[in-house]
C-alpha cells in the first residue's frame, strides 16, 4: 500500500550516499516551453528534493526549448513541430554525471535515461482515441525494457493517458475500456509493477503512474500526491526509491556533462 503523504513530505534529508532513497517525480505539464514555469519547476524539485523529476506534454519543440536554469541538465525528446506532446528527464548537474547514456524511444512520446545504477523512462503515451499511436507507441517501450532487462531497477514515470482496467466502470465506452487493456497489457509485457494506488491525479481518474520492473518492485518504498507548483489539470506523484548513488559535488570549475554525446540516436 501506498505510504500516506506527510510520510513524504517531513524535512528529513534523504542522502541517497547512506543508501535513504531517492526522491523521483512525474508530472504531465500541459507545457512548460515558458521559462518562468521551467524556472518554478527546478525551484520546487530543490525545495522537495526531488532527484529525478519526469514530464510529459513538455511542449517543447526544437525552435521553441529554452536553457534549464543553472545548476540543472534537462534530457528530453521535443514536441513535434506543431508544438503537441514532448516528454523529457529533469536532474540537477550533480546527478546528470552519473548519466551514461541517453535514447529516444518514440519521438516525443518517450525517453529513456540510464543511470550508473538503474534507468529512468519519462513516458507520454496517446490518448484513447488513438488506439493505433498507443500501440505502436507502448509496443517500442515495452522491447526496450525486454531487451535492456539488467540486474538493476527499471522505472517508467508518466501519464500513460488511461485508467487501468479494473479502475474503470463495466459499461464504459469502448474506446476507453480498450485503452485501459492496452495499458495492462503493456504493463504486463514490461514485466512491471504498478506501485501507486488508485489516487485521482486528473478529472478523468489516474492517468499517471509510477512503474518499476517486478523484480525491484521493494525499491519502491513510498508513493504521494502533491499539488504542482504550475498550472496544469495533473496532480504530481512522488515516489521513494531505494538506491545508492556517488553524491559527490563537482568542483566550481566543472562543467555539465555533454548530454548530447551521450545519445544513442537522433532524436
Amino acid at each position: 500500500p501506498s505510504e500516506p503523504e506527510e510520510a513524504l513530505s517531513g524535512n528529513r534529508e534523504f542522502k541517497s550516499s547512506q543508501g535513504a532513497g531517492l526522491r523521483v517525480a512525474t508530472l504531465n505539464t500541459r507545457t512548460c516551453a515558458d521559462p518562468a514555469k521551467m524556472e518554478m519547476l527546478c525551484a520546487y524539485a530543490a525545495k522537495e528534493k526531488i532527484t529525478i523529476l519526469a514530464l510529459q506534454e513538455t511542449r517543447r519543440t526544437q525552435k521553441t526549448a529554452t536553457p534549464t536554469p543553472l545548476g540543472w541538465s534537462i534530457i528530453e525528446t521535443h514536441a513535434y513541430d506543431n508544438g503537441h506532446a514532448g516528454a523529457a528527464i529533469l536532474v540537477p548537474d550533480s546527478i546528470a554525471k552519473d548519466i551514461t547514456s541517453t535514447r529516444t524511444l518514440v519521438p516525443a512520446r518517450a525517453i529513456a535515461v540510464s543511470f550508473k545504477q538503474f534507468t529512468v523512462i519519462s513516458l507520454y503515451a496517446p490518448t484513447a482515441q488513438h488506439p493505433d499511436d498507443r500501440e505502436e507507441c507502448f509496443q517500442e517501450v515495452a522491447s526496450f525494457i525486454n531487451a535492456n532487462r539488467q540486474a538493476r531497477p527499471l522505472l517508467v514515470l508518466g501519464d500513460i493517458n488511461s485508467r487501468r482496467a479494473h479502475e474503470i466502470p463495466q459499461r464504459a465506452a469502448h474506446h476507453i475500456a480498450a485503452a485501459a487493456e492496452q495499458s495492462d497489457d503493456f504493463i504486463s509485457r514490461g514485466m512491471l509493477s504498478d506501485v501507486f494506488g488508485a489516487e485521482r491525479t486528473h478529472r478523468y481518474g489516474t492517468l499517471d503512474r509510477v512503474l518499476v520492473s517486478t523484480r525491484f518492485r521493494s525499491a519502491l518504498t513510498g508513493t504521494a500526491v502533491r499539488q504542482p507548483p504550475i498550472k496544469t489539470d495533473h496532480k504530481l506523484v512522488l515516489a521513494r526509491m531505494r538506491v545508492k548513488m556517488a553524491t559527490r559535488k563537482p568542483p566550481k570549475n566543472d562543467a555539465p556533462p555533454d548530454l548530447h554525446a551521450l545519445r544513442t540516436d537522433a532524436g
